[in-house]
C-alpha cells in the first residue's frame, strides 16, 4: 500500500496547489494549469491500475485487508454495542407496527360488527 499512498500524497499536494493558484493567481493558471491536470490525472490512473487485484500490484493484498477488517469489525466491541443497540430499535418499531395492525384490525372488525347489527331488523 506504500505506492498508493505514495500517489495519494502527491495527488493531494497537486489538487492543494491547483486550487492556490486558481485562488490567487488566475493568470498563471493558465500556464500551470495542464501541469496540474497531468499531475493529478496521472496519480489517479497509477491509484486505479496499482489497486487491481493482481499479484504483483498492490491491489493483490490490499483487497484482502478489506475482509480482515470485516471481521475485525465483527468482533470489536463498539460495532457488537451498535448491532444490539439497531436490534433493540427494530423490535420496538415491529412491536409499535405490530400494535397499531391489531388497534386497526380491531377497529375493522368493530366497523364490520356494527355494519352487521345496523343491517339486521
Amino acid at each position: 500500500m506504500g505506492g498508493v499512498a505514495a500517489q495519494l500524497v502527491v495527488l493531494v499536494v497537486a489538487v492543494a496547489a491547483s486550487l492556490l493558484v486558481t485562488a490567487t493567481l488566475p493568470i498563471a493558471h493558465q500556464v500551470t494549469g495542464p501541469l496540474f491536470r497531468v499531475l493529478i490525472q496521472t496519480n489517479l490512473l497509477i491509484m486505479v491500475f496499482n489497486l487491481i487485484p493482481v499479484a504483483p500490484l498492490d491491489g493483490a493484498k490490499a483487497w484482502r485487508v478489506l475482509s480482515m477488517l470485516k471481521g475485525w469489525a465483527g468482533r470489536s466491541s463498539w460495532t457488537s454495542s451498535l448491532r444490539k443497540l439497531l436490534a433493540r430499535r427494530e423490535r420496538a418499531r415491529a412491536n409499535e407496527l405490530e400494535a397499531s395492525s391489531e388497534r386497526i384490525a380491531a377497529d375493522i372488525i368493530d366497523r364490520l360488527k356494527k355494519g352487521k347489527s345496523d343491517a339486521q331488523p
